[in-house]
């Protein structure tokens, strides 16, 4: 399994002023983005967000983005319910950032947080909602994936930045057999999912024309918590956003 790392839980807040607000979905606190203009209803882009939880301004920066750029609202579901890694660990030491990482992904298990990510789809559904895209940043990158490989597949489109906790090979043999389209950010430097599994994935899938695949020189958590200030990993953040971007609208709202 490609766990988390001390590197999970580092990186930077970034500024800005977050339009969305925050909802509540079916019970999940939630916050949504939705475009200026008109946009179809019967669509959804969900965005798994990594440890440090939807109160970060980075994702709610993101999902804003989103909005404005995709013609379809954006949900990002509080699956940690209210318990994120704190922003804190960003600077702490590596071996106590990996302590208090492995005390929190104790409480943070699958039975705990994916039942939040199921209520929210169950509640757009009810409102009306058909389709639904996701992207997972890390940590958030488990459940796109159990989304993609279910039977029938909950997603119709699913992308991951930086994955965590995959299974590999097995995860990857799943996806090539899913039917569903998928988007794999990789980050050349990531040291979690590194470059000889991201090689292994390609190979994997290499046939499978809905699997498609992009290399940003970058590292572990770059594409929603790089160094504003870092060129080289601001542009692996922006190309990624704007590969994502493209994506979407090719795969999922052109359908």
């Amino acid at each position: 399994m490609t766990g988390l790392s001390a590197c999970c839980s580092t990186g930077y807040v970034h500024e800005g002023t977050p339009v969305g607000t925050f909802e509540d979905i079916n019970g999940i606190r939630t916050y949504v983005s939705r475009p200026k203009g008109e946009y179809d209803k019967t669509k959804a882009f969900l965005i798994l967000t990594d440890i440090f939880g939807v109160d970060l301004p980075n994702g709610q920066l993101i999902a804003d983005a989103f909005a404005s750029k995709v013609p379809v609202a954006v949900y990002m579901p509080d699956y940690l319910f209210g318990d994120p890694i704190p922003r804190t660990n960003m600077t702490l030491p590596a071996d106590e950032r990996k302590k208090r990482l492995d005390e929190w992904l104790a409480r943070h298990g699958k039975d705990v947080t994916a039942p939040a990510v199921d209520k929210v789809i169950e509640g757009l559904r009810e409102k009306g909602v058909k389709e639904f895209a996701a992207i997972g940043y890390c940590l958030g990158a488990r459940y796109v994936v159990d989304l993609c490989v279910s039977s029938p597949p909950v997603l119709s489109a699913g992308a991951v930045a930086h994955p965590s906790l995959l299974e590999v090979p097995d995860d990857l043999h799943a996806l090539n057999a899913s039917t569903v389209d998928f988007l794999w950010l990789h980050m050349l430097q990531d040291f979690v999912f590194t470059k000889d599994k991201q090689e292994l994935a390609k190979e994997i899938t290499k046939n499978n024309e809905k699997q498609v695949h992009a290399d940003f020189d970058a590292g572990h958590g770059s594409a929603n918590r790089c160094d504003p200030n870092n060129p080289q990993e601001r542009k692996g953040a922006d190309d990624a956003f704007d590969k994502t971007v493209a994506w979407l609208k090719e795969r999922f709202m052109s359908k």
